[in-house]
């Protein structure tokens, strides 16, 4: 059985009813090719930037449900990034990623209200894992809250909507 084969059946339980609209936000493309393929092997919907400026143009233009930042970016980091989020209606879960992945910068990352931290590289078993549940809860924050679709905040819709 293949590592995606694999991957499919043991994530069974925690597979989404609804398609996740995953952004990812890392310059690597070694990160990018791993989510694509856990993405593609779970039919969810990636977006791709490889700036905290591309990511903001992201967040105006689609309903993103999770966001998953390298921990530095040249034009931002993830806490840039949680602070723009923050006050969204629905409020995308924030998964950092980082090569120095370690309890101090997990601390930290649920402290200022991120979902968690994933060391790397990326293992696709735990990706699919926590993307999942990152989206289970931000699915059950919504379902309690019963707002209204989210409605980016109006510097978003000018940043989405710039040449």
């Amino acid at each position: 059985m293949t590592a995606v084969g694999s991957l499919e059946l043991s994530l069974e339980s925690l597979r989404p009813e609804a398609a996740v609209n995953l952004l990812a936000i890392c310059p690597s493309p070694e990160d990018h090719v791993k989510l694509r393929e856990v993405c593609s092997s779970l039919s969810w919907n990636l977006h791709e930037a490889g700036t905290y400026h591309e990511a903001l143009e992201c967040l105006g233009r689609y309903q993103i449900e999770i966001v998953i930042c390298e921990c530095v970016l040249r034009d931002g980091n993830w806490k840039d990034l949680l602070s723009i989020m923050a006050p969204l209606a629905e409020s995308p879960r924030l998964i950092v990623i980082s090569a120095h992945a370690d309890d101090l910068l997990w601390a930290e990352v649920l402290n200022l209200g991120g979902y968690d931290v994933l060391a790397k590289p990326l293992k696709l078993q735990e990706v699919a894992r926590t993307v999942a549940l990152a989206w289970r809860n931000w699915k059950d924050e919504r379902e309690k809250s019963k707002t209204a679709a989210p409605v980016a905040p109006a510097f978003l819709m000018r940043i989405s909507a710039a040449p």
